[in-house]
């Protein structure tokens, strides 16, 4: 719940602005996924951008499983398609501690993302208190196996989601897929955790 219209506005131009001067090697994808009050002005932004050359995709911070209906306050997948998103955020780990969000639920919403033809990033981690007492892989593993939707298109690795390599990508260096899939964002706090957890 950060930034108000003229401060969303303002960053995503400016990262638009520093894209397009950098645009020549990028090896990675640009992307900005700000506050839903903010999705349709900002992808509006973004887009506007191409013009100078510049390419930064827009994404939701998160999105209901189902396509429509009376829940009040959410916002569906198709919603932020049809505002011009490529990507969606699920399972944070602010969503799932402040609203209890499940590994079944952040399945739900990688599957709405997919029907959508959204890329769904899906964010694994362990919190501190549960790396503190030895649980990160334990809990990797199963928010891995639980969070990912049991058939998707392929992702950037040529496999189905539920055959993402368990070696996360190098951190902090990470490359959305390009088209409809799922990509996984490992929250993991050393080089030395991320690279047992990355086994």
């Amino acid at each position: 719940m950060n930034g108000l219209r003229a401060d969303g506005l303002r960053l995503a131009r400016d990262i638009a602005a520093g894209a397009a001067e950098g645009q020549g090697g990028s090896a990675c994808d640009l992307l900005v996924c700000p506050p839903a009050t903010l999705v349709a002005e900002v992808a509006e932004a973004l887009g506007a951008s191409k013009a100078l050359g510049a390419s930064v995709a827009a994404g939701g911070q998160d999105c209901h499983a189902a396509p429509r209906g009376a829940h009040t306050g959410e916002v569906s997948a198709e919603m932020l398609a049809d505002l011009g998103c490529r990507y969606v955020i699920v399972g944070h780990s602010e969503r799932r501690a402040d609203h209890g969000e499940t590994d079944g639920q952040v399945r739900a919403k990688a599957g709405a993302a997919l029907r959508a033809g959204l890329t769904a990033i899906v964010c694994i981690g362990e919190s501190a208190e549960q790396r503190d007492a030895g649980q990160a892989l334990e809990v990797v593993e199963r928010q891995l196996a639980g969070s990912l939707p049991p058939s998707s298109p392929t992702n950037r690795f040529g496999r189905s989601a539920r055959d993402v390599p368990r070696r996360p990508p190098r951190w902090p260096k990470f490359t959305p897929p390009s088209g409809p899939g799922c990509a996984v964002w490992p929250r993991i706090q050393t080089p030395c955790e991320f690279s047992t957890a990355g086994r």
